[in-house]
């Protein structure tokens, strides 16, 4: 805070105490004295270093405690912190280093997640939950539903960990939802549609669900198109992930033979075409099990080497 700004204050206030306590009983007295006091907290305005809460702090003092607030106010702005803690640029952040010989030997000899489970205590159990939680992938919910559907000791913590999964992702959906009503925006658009696909990719979604989220999802990803034409390519690579989350790769094909002849395969990203090559192994991987898999027999239609019996 500037000297002059801070005698200044001190003196208006100085000069406002001293008529308060040798007026009159008349109001006048007490009115100029209040108005030389919010002259007093006013010249902190004047002060183009105090912003946000410094200000805020300063303007307290002053206010409440005439005519020494300016004093205390200067000497709170002027103590400067000793708790040794400074910001850490993430530019100069140390890269973390290669694993050494050490490091390796024990990540071989550490036993895998599902063992480590079944073996630990609970506090031990509880951290490896917590980290498959925040980690939130395919694998990590695929092991949760085996511990589910498994162990009796974990079924009931294995499960409880789904639900906690299955209430983040409603709660983040429905964030993304209030975020592209408030502002219809393409990367809102992108943002909520992603979230949806990264659910039903990692396994998060029920089953019964997916339908209807992936239908939400494609209106998002085509707001997001429409929005902004110039992100065609990031809102097919996103919607392709989609389709082949959602079982659906002779959609994602279908969208990305498109998308690349529209735009050229040699122009086109290599994402688009990466994707495309997956989207047609898991058609072709689709239609392989489909062929393998009998129909199941209908009411009235015996299947081969079973009677059936409809008197009865």
């Amino acid at each position: 805070m500037p000297s002059g700004v801070l005698i200044v204050g001190t003196m208006i206030d100085v000069l406002a105490v001293a008529i308060l306590s040798t007026g009159s009983a008349q109001p006048l007295p007490a009115l100029t004295a209040l108005a030389l006091h919010l002259v007093a907290a006013g010249t902190l305005l004047m002060d183009e270093g105090l912003e946000g809460s410094r200000r805020t702090l300063a303007l307290c003092l002053v206010l409440c405690l005439p005519p020494v607030g300016t004093l205390l106010a200067a000497l709170a702005l002027g103590t400067q912190g000793r708790a040794g803690l400074t910001e850490v640029s993430s530019t100069n952040a140390a890269e973390p280093g290669a694993p050494d010989s050490e490091d390796i030997r024990r990540i071989g000899e550490a036993p895998p997640v599902c063992e480590a489970l079944l073996e630990s205590d609970t506090e031990e159990r509880q951290t490896i939950l917590a980290a498959l939680i925040r980690r939130k992938d395919a694998d990590a919910v695929e092991l949760l539903r085996w511990l589910a559907a498994g162990d009796q000791q974990l079924a009931v913590e294995a499960s409880l960990a789904l639900e906690e999964l299955s209430v983040s992702f409603e709660l983040e959906l429905d964030r993304h939802r209030a975020d592209l009503a408030a502002d219809p925006s393409p990367e809102a658009a992108l943002r909520a549609g992603v979230c949806v696909s990264q659910a039903i990719e990692s396994g998060i979604v029920d089953v019964a669900l997916i339908d209807s989220l992936t239908t939400e999802a494609r209106h998002y990803f085509e707001m997001g198109r429409e929005l902004d034409a110039g992100s065609g390519h990031a809102v097919a690579a996103a919607r392709a992930r989609l389709e082949i989350a959602a079982m659906r790769p002779d959609v994602a094909l279908d969208l990305l033979n498109r998308t690349l002849a529209a735009t050229g395969a040699d122009r086109a990203p290599g994402e688009l075409t990466a994707l495309r090559e997956e989207a047609r192994f898991a058609s072709h991987a689709l239609l392989s099990y489909d062929s393998l898999v009998e129909p199941a027999p209908t009411l009235g239609v015996a299947a081969p080497g079973i009677e059936v019996d409809l008197a009865s």
